[in-house]
């Protein structure tokens, strides 16, 4: 069956973005404050969020001095006033809303009662938020995964995986429960890996979905002209896609050609509406090229190297994603300064990452056995994909929480990423030290780039890290924490 361009192109807007762990990321509970503040403000969904639950959403926010009674207040007017109705959540500063509209944008506010007067959040300021898809999976084809979003929190939902090319009859099944976020994930297939002809069905018993897998390699990234190619399935009609927490804005569609390649550039705008944003392919980007069918179900490759490490020559340890599982992996470590070669070796196991199941993970701890440190040469294998990266200058020399600025120092005239994440999201600048390797980051303005575009208060105690990145997406990382300076009175004797 043919299907327009028009009817694929609506597929794809529904999609949800995944962001793709660099870490282990374990879910977050919300952290109580020493005392109220005297600033009252939203915490999350972050103004703009997208591709939110349509199950569950919580709102949070910061306690109030005097505050005796909070209220929220939710709807789909975009007019500062609230057209439902104010709940009451005592003196609860988080709250549970449930059953939203699929791909629907809210505004939302909170308020404090002191027992005499009302105190809007952010000095009168709505937020706002977008709701996902409805129910649907993704074939990923490099986690080697089914992942189903959307579905209602507490059903079993059943997946069935038939590979043609072995006959009839059905390959893999197995059923699973859909987490509190309406997510349900499959990466056990029973060794089966995900390849094209491959037909996947998801159903509760009420909602029931369909894929065929199709063919669909992303084969390179071109970094200096922003363009991203591959190959896959003779007339695929199929989407580039970059996104952010508030959507995936930055997309490109193209039809694979009848010599099975596609390619798309990011450096200038096209023809459709959601191509209206140009993006500069900087290391530590990552993407997703994908095939929607018209009912929101896709087949899915990631558009970046997925095995990757860093390496942490504060924290003395190696630690990586996007290998194989169960995958043996050979650490080597050279200090060019020294006749041997190499100085360290050793080796870790690929595991599953517990705080994101969709993907993998190792370490390796250095402590006490090899003292890491700029200009070591570090390399890394399973036997089949090498990744290498020298480790780098970088070093962080002050968090200033008054005025949210990070600086610290590097090679001269080389990129600094720099990030913190905490319940309401990540805050992410990059930025270029200079002649001399110092650099600065500003987290209190917004940046020149897509992923800069949200500002955060750095409090004692709020921590992060700074990152940079070599053209294969390895990476030195340092972390930094936001410390009180503490200076003693001078005694004269």
């Amino acid at each position: 069956m043919i299907h327009s361009a028009a009817q694929l192109f609506k597929a794809c807007t529904m999609l949800l973005a995944i962001s793709l762990s660099m870490f282990p990321s374990f879910k977050q509970t919300k952290p109580q404050p020493a005392a109220p503040s005297a600033v009252f403000q939203k915490i999350a969904p972050l103004d703009q969020a997208a591709f939110l639950s349509t199950w569950t959403i919580t709102l949070d926010w910061t306690d109030l001095t005097g505050a005796v009674d909070y209220q929220y207040c939710f709807d789909k007017s975009d007019n500062n006033v609230c057209d439902t109705s104010w709940v009451s959540t005592g003196t609860d500063s988080i709250a549970e809303i449930e059953y939203l509209q699929a791909q629907t944008r809210y505004y939302w506010q909170v308020r404090s009662f002191d027992g005499a007067d009302y105190t809007e959040a952010d000095e009168g300021e709505w937020w706002e938020f977008e709701t996902g898809g409805h129910a649907r999976f993704h074939a990923q084809l490099i986690e080697n995964n089914i992942s189903g979003y959307d579905w209602r929190p507490g059903n079993t939902v059943t997946v069935t995986l038939d590979d043609p090319s072995n006959g009839t009859g059905i390959d893999f099944t197995d059923s699973k429960t859909v987490d509190p976020y309406g997510t349900v994930i499959f990466y056990e297939l029973n060794g089966i890996a995900l390849g094209p002809g491959m037909f996947i069905t998801m159903t509760d018993g009420v909602v029931y979905k369909t894929h065929t897998v199709i063919d669909l390699v992303a084969s390179g990234v071109d970094e200096e002209n922003d363009i991203v190619w591959g190959t896959g399935q003779v007339g695929a009609y199929i989407c580039a896609q970059y996104c952010q927490y508030n959507g995936c804005h930055w997309r490109r569609f193209d039809t694979i050609g009848t010599d099975g390649s596609w390619e798309v550039n990011y450096s200038v705008l096209g023809s459709l509406p959601e191509e209206q944003l140009i993006l500069d392919l900087v290391p530590g980007i990552y993407g997703e090229m994908l095939f929607p069918d018209p009912d929101g179900d896709h087949t899915d490759v990631s558009w970046r190297n997925r095995e990757r490490f860093d390496a942490h020559p504060f924290d003395e340890r190696v630690d990586g994603s996007g290998w194989i599982e169960g995958a043996t992996l050979t650490i080597e470590i050279d200090d060019p300064a020294t006749p041997s070669d190499p100085d360290y070796s050793n080796s870790t196991t690929v595991i599953r990452n517990p705080g994101d199941l969709t993907n993998t993970y190792f370490n390796l701890d250095l402590g006490g056995l090899y003292d890491l440190k700029p200009g070591d040469i570090v390399t890394i294998t399973d036997g089949t994909i090498t990744k290498t990266h020298t480790v780098s200058e970088l070093r962080v020399l002050n968090v200033d929480f008054s005025s949210d600025i990070i600086s610290g120092i590097a090679s001269p005239t080389t990129h600094v990423d720099i990030s913190t994440c905490g319940v309401s999201g990540c805050f992410y600048r990059t930025v270029l030290s200079d002649a001399s390797g110092y650099w600065t980051a500003n987290f209190s303005e917004v940046g020149d780039q897509p992923w800069e575009q949200t500002v955060i208060d750095i409090l004692p105690g709020t921590n992060g890290v700074t990152r940079q990145w070599d053209p294969d997406v390895d990476a030195t990382l340092v972390p930094w924490t936001a410390k009180w300076e503490v200076f003693l009175p001078q005694i004269l004797r």
